[in-house]
């Protein structure tokens, strides 16, 4: 478990993940229309799929714990983030309308759901197994 590693070790990890995350959303950011929060679509959509792969590995083939943190919490966590998901609907919902803020937001959080539970079920059927422990002699 996470408890078992030094906390500032632990922090480290998440510290540059968050930075290796937060360069990757910038990157979209920058580089996608700004017309319609795009960015934020894709950079959680992304990170849903992502973060379905690794808790797969972490279910059957677990990681040591600061990969984890990394990955998870750091690199994961700054890519997709909850107040971008918000403020953009709110801009959304002032720059167009209401109605086209709440699809907007509900289709994140529908196709996000989808696109963990995708990225799980893939990584614990094809990539990552469960491994047969059962001896058969």
């Amino acid at each position: 478990m996470l408890r078992s590693r030094p906390f500032l070790l632990l922090s480290v990890a998440v510290l540059c993940g968050g930075a290796v995350g937060a360069i990757i959303r910038g990157l979209f950011v920058f580089s996608l229309p700004q017309s319609f929060p795009f960015a934020t679509l894709t950079v959680n959509i992304l990170g849903c799929l992502l973060m379905g792969l690794v808790v797969a590995k972490q279910l059957n083939r677990p990681m040591r714990d600061i990969q984890f943190a990394f990955l998870s919490t750091g690199l994961l966590g700054a890519l997709t983030t909850l107040s971008a998901l918000t403020d953009d609907t709110i801009l959304v919902w002032q720059e167009l309308t209401p109605k086209v803020a709440m699809l907007f937001l509900g289709s994140q959080l529908i196709i996000g759901f989808s696109v963990l539970a995708f990225g799980l079920l893939i990584g614990q059927r094809f990539i990552w197994p469960a491994r047969n422990n059962s001896n058969l002699d």
